[in-house]
């Protein structure tokens, strides 16, 4: 993706400085992280790059064409089935969720991913409103889950787990001294072992996260 991002912002004759104030609306250390493979591109981001006339999907996977489809073009094509998943932005997952509809005012919003990196028709995005993961998911960070995964997890992956008191919460998952522990990257959370006496719901598998950069 970075590569791509740096084929567009060259195209346009433009150093990462302008192009992260006139067009990304970010930093230009933001633009430089991607563009080198440290961060993922946001959707504002992205956005930006298809009102330019660039394919997300492009940027994104580098399948299809770099150029987007013109209006003319868009237009024709409205009523066709979309290449394109439409997940709910959630701020937290309500109980009945995956499984039914979230419930209202639990959506912010929708980020929209194509199908070929988002198979499972019932993922979703969570805004992380917790430092647990601090150095590898930041607060205010978007993760998009797959539920369909839940009952694959694999030692490492990272997941989100709601827990006895009914929070929902972003945890590494691992497997030590033949025991499955949750664990944080910060050390100011402790570890949740799964045993008979405390078992956590593995919602679903993290896919992707996303920075957010204020």
């Amino acid at each position: 993706m970075g590569t791509r991002l740096r084929e567009i912002r060259q195209e346009l004759g433009m150093t990462q400085q302008r192009f992260a104030e006139e067009i990304a609306r970010c930093t230009q250390e933001f633009i430089s992280q991607v563009e080198h493979g440290k961060s993922s591109p946001s959707a504002e981001l992205v956005a930006a790059v298809e009102l330019l006339g660039y394919s997300p999907r492009w940027l994104m996977t580098g399948e299809g064409e770099k150029r987007g489809l013109s209006r003319e073009s868009a237009d024709r094509v409205a009523d066709q089935p979309s290449e394109w998943r439409r997940l709910p932005i959630l701020g937290r997952v309500s109980a009945g969720y995956p499984g039914r509809p979230p419930v209202e005012g639990s959506v912010e919003g929708h980020l929209a991913l194509p199908h070929t990196m988002v198979t499972d028709p019932d993922a979703f995005c969570l805004r992380v409103n917790s430092d647990s993961m601090k150095g590898e998911v930041e607060k205010g960070d978007l993760v998009v889950v797959s539920p369909a995964l839940s009952s694959s997890i694999r030692d490492g992956d990272l997941v989100v787990v709601r827990v006895d008191s009914g929070d929902v919460v972003l945890k590494r998952y691992v497997r030590a001294g033949g025991r499955a522990i949750l664990v944080s990257s910060n050390a100011a959370y402790p570890p949740i072992i799964l045993d008979a006496a405390r078992s956590p719901t593995i919602i679903g598998k993290v896919l992707y996260a996303i920075r957010h950069y204020k």
